[in-house]
């Protein structure tokens, strides 16, 4: 079953529909701007804008005027992580500048950060400094499989770093989970990354001081 719809104008194609509640919907026709009732749909090209209540179920949509990322699209930016050269710089491009980041959890890793740069100030780039090239490398569990999305923006993936280890020779073998949720523009404004951050200090921790790194 296709997700529900709560928009503003949509463009989507209608093959067949189901109306739930006492939903007021305005139905534009695109082609010669006539305005239908929503009893009287036929299979078009339409703009639709709830007015009332919150969802149209629709059976057949063409998934390019999803205003979220699809679980492939999501993929495609976390699978970047998988190329340490360059890969990083691309996947953080689809964070905004204002993501609120948020690592739960206790020790001085965990915490909240309102910035993208904050975040990666604070974390990627002090734990570049104390990795072996070519630096992080990630893989995504399951592949596609392993991403999960949902009706409303957010996604979770499940990853694993890969070929990481520190300038003292210790591999760094973490785990992953990072809930995202994205806006329309498709850029993630919240995250939350659930980890092991008792290992985080004991690997990356202890290298950061071997290296006289705070």
């Amino acid at each position: 079953m296709l997700p529900s719809l709560s928009c503003s104008w949509t463009r989507v194609r209608v093959t067949q529909y189901e109306i739930k509640g006492s939903h007021q919907i305005v139905a534009w026709r695109l082609k010669t701007g006539k305005q239908d009732s929503a009893s009287s749909l036929t299979p078009d090209v339409y703009h639709f804008r709830i007015l009332k209540a919150t969802s149209i179920k629709l059976h057949s949509i063409n998934p390019q005027i999803m205003p979220y990322p699809t679980r492939h699209q999501v993929y495609k930016i976390f699978k970047n992580l998988e190329n340490p050269d360059g890969g990083i710089e691309e996947f953080f491009k689809s964070f905004s500048p204002n993501v609120e980041y948020t690592v739960p959890g206790h020790g001085r890793f965990a915490g909240y950060y309102p910035r993208k740069e904050d975040y990666y100030n604070a974390t990627w780039a002090k734990f570049r400094q104390v990795l072996r090239e070519p630096g992080f490398k990630f893989l995504i569990v399951d592949g596609e499989d392993g991403v999960i999305t949902g009706q409303d923006g957010w996604a979770v993936v499940i990853m694993q770093t890969v070929d990481t280890v520190t300038k003292s020779g210790v591999v760094y073998d973490q785990h992953y989970s990072w809930h995202c949720k994205f806006n329309e523009e498709k850029l993630v404004v919240k995250c939350r990354a659930y980890l092991d951050l008792g290992y985080l200090e004991d690997v990356l921790g202890t290298e950061m001081k071997l290296q006289g790194i705070d």
